[in-house]
């Protein structure tokens, strides 16, 4: 039996230029901590990233966060990187 959303979806729309690159992750990066508790610091790292590939960005990530986390992984881990062409 197939059920409803608790809540309607929504659209949103944002500028999304060439060149420009879209992440998105799932919350076993962005709730990832390091063995002192210290969240990821996706956004630092991310801008480290900038000049580099959409698969090595994801290469780096998946790296950085078993890194970060010392391997101890207490959620899945799920990155999408898209880069506008053109």
């Amino acid at each position: 039996m197939r059920t409803s959303p608790p809540r309607p979806r929504t659209v949103s729309w944002f500028p999304f230029p060439a060149g420009a690159t879209l992440i998105s992750c799932s919350d076993g990066v962005t709730e990832a901590r390091g063995v002192t508790g210290a969240p990821y610091p996706l956004e630092e790292r991310l801008a480290d990233w900038t000049d580099i590939s959409p698969w090595e960005v994801a290469d780096h990530l998946t790296e950085d966060v078993g890194r970060h986390t010392a391997g101890e992984h207490r959620d899945d881990i799920a990155a999408l990187v898209v880069r506008r062409t053109g």
